[in-house]
């Protein structure tokens, strides 16, 4: 077996790391490195931090130079691992060790040198403090006489992920069923922007949120005066990395409710998107009075208790996802799912395993694409279909290893569509490999198809996954387990698939998108009440 650990950081190039000391400000620790068990990639990766919980590493990654150094090895491809460890700065001062043990298919393990890193201090901007000064806006009230709800709503994008379909589906439904004035701040157009624009919305793209502190006091300023030119009755945030937008309209004293997807705890979040250096203190106290002052709003139980653990005044509530059920079983009845298979030269034996989602390390496609290569002769008339590449050098690297392990002709790479029913349509299992979910789009969809699922066993999952009545959960992290759970997927006789795809269907009502529309509704009009902004809301609930 070979391994390498590399030297934990926060920032910057990595290298081979054996009894090495190095140094860190407490925030995230990155931890990776790659290894190969007999050629293979481990089964699972466990990173110890001192005495911080065990964190599951994310597996079958990309790694630089391990290629180049097993070039007659396919599964090398994929034989990097990575976790980033969330390190409280209250442990400054002290020396952490840091290991990995990874663990083989057959169950042998490999463990890593011991790095010990020094806590220090998290580093001041003293070069970048934070601009104060800027012309903060009080609210203006509303001067017109529209008794319309006027929501004004910001979101990072309107490109086609699934935080926005999220916010497409909830708008849709809110003004179907509703006579509101929606206006959505994005700084992303992207696809959706004309559909929105056809509902009646007002679109307006606008610059990054800043969070630099020589800019983020300036930007909440015009950030209010946006808000002041469309004067709301109540504000309504999509997704945690609109923070600066959420306190721009609490510290008018608006009501801001906020849908978070991101099932992340937040220096984690905030190293992903912002580096090492993260945001500045300031900044990032006005993102957690930002999560305390709103009335946050949750897909899956278990974000809701992540953030709760990290937010003591967090005025969350958990409200299920949907879609529209209606438009779905509409398009099952002009669409004849024969005909849709033929068309797409599916031959009638053949078992189509989907996998749908923007190609990314957290939804795992390569770690998918090495499970599939392990099943694949014993399942024959099996294929695979992954659903959402798109030009990053992540995606390169799972094209890639579907023609290192010669499966071309039997897994399907297809772009990012606005068009997925007919993949749907035509597949018998949906799989979500990924590490880190919440209340994915892609299986409510696939319920109402009435596909049973295959899932990891993370956050949100287990909360609509039944094993054995309505798909199949397996352990998340782990090669050993998705490869189980493949196998038991396209094992499973066609009688108790049948069963499973009426559970499916049975259950995909209670997902229907005209529930938690009307949830958000009431919501939106209370919040626009207590604030008493609102002159009138005819119909309101």
């Amino acid at each position: 077996m070979l391994g390498v650990l590399d030297t934990p950081q926060t920032a910057g190039t990595s290298g081979v790391a054996p009894q090495l000391t190095t140094a860190m400000p407490g925030g995230v620790l990155d931890v990776g490195g790659w290894v190969l068990f007999d050629r293979l990639p481990a089964d699972r990766v466990e990173v110890y931090v001192g005495d911080l919980p065990v964190r599951p590493a994310r597996r079958a990654l990309p790694h630089p130079g391990v290629m180049g150094r097993f070039a007659n090895t396919p599964a090398a491809v994929a034989a990097g691992f990575h976790a980033g460890v969330v390190v409280p700065r209250s442990a400054a001062g002290q020396v952490l060790d840091v290991r990995v043990r990874a663990f083989s298919e057959l169950g042998d393990t490999w463990h890593s040198p011991a790095v010990r890193v020094s806590v220090t201090e998290h580093p001041p901007f003293d070069e970048h403090p934070l601009v104060t000064g800027g012309r903060l806006r009080a609210a203006r009230p509303r001067t017109d006489d529209d008794e319309r709800l006027r929501v004004c709503v910001f979101t990072h994008s309107l490109q086609l992920g699934g935080g926005e379909l999220y916010l497409d589906e909830l708008l849709r439904r809110l003004l179907k069923n509703h006579d509101l004035d929606v206006t959505v701040v994005s700084p992303e157009t992207g696809p959706l922007a004309a559909g929105l624009v056809d509902m009646g919305v007002e679109v307006h793209v606008t610059r990054p949120y800043a969070v630099h502190p020589a800019h983020y006091e300036g930007a909440v300023s015009e950030l209010q005066a946006l808000l002041n030119d469309i004067q709301p009755d109540v504000v309504l945030a999509n997704t945690l990395g609109v923070f600066p937008a959420v306190d721009a309209a609490l510290r008018q004293g608006r009501e801001v409710a906020w849908a978070i997807h991101e099932s992340f705890e937040i220096e984690d979040f905030i190293y992903l998107n912002w580096g090492s250096r993260g945001l500045h203190d300031e900044v990032e106290e006005r993102m957690r009075a930002a999560l305390a002052g709103a009335h946050t709003i949750f897909e899956a139980g278990p974000t809701l208790d992540l953030y709760r653990g990290q937010i003591p005044d967090l005025k969350g509530r958990h409200i299920h996802y949907g879609i529209d059920v209606g438009v779905i079983e509409h398009y099952q009845r002009t669409h004849d799912r024969a005909e849709l298979r033929r068309a797409a030269g599916i031959d009638e034996d053949e078992t189509i395993v989907l996998c749908m989602g923007v190609f990314q390390e957290r939804k795992a496609q390569l770690a998918l694409v090495l499970a599939f290569s392990a099943v694949a002769s014993l399942f024959p008339k099996a294929r695979l279909v992954l659903v959402g590449e798109h030009p990053t050098a992540y995606a390169a690297v799972v094209r890639e290893a579907v023609r290192l392990l010669d499966l071309e002709d039997r897994i399907e790479i297809v772009p990012i569509q606005p068009d997925v029913y007919s993949w749907y349509a035509k597949a018998d299992v949906l799989v979500n490999a990924s590490d880190v979910e919440s209340l994915p789009r892609s299986i409510l969809e696939a319920k109402a198809f009435g596909l049973p699922t295959l899932a990891t066993d993370v956050f949100g999952l287990p909360e609509i996954i039944s094993d054995g009545v309505n798909g199949w959960l397996c352990r998340g992290h782990s090669g050993n387990a998705l490869v189980a759970g493949l196998h038991r997927a396209l094992s499973t006789p066609p009688d108790v698939i049948e069963a499973m795809r009426g559970n499916c269907r049975a259950e995909a009502a209670s997902f229907d998108g005209a529930g938690y529309a009307d949830a958000y509704h009431r919501l939106l009009t209370l919040l626009a009440r207590t604030q008493g902004l609102l002159i009138a809301t005819p119909g309101a609930a």
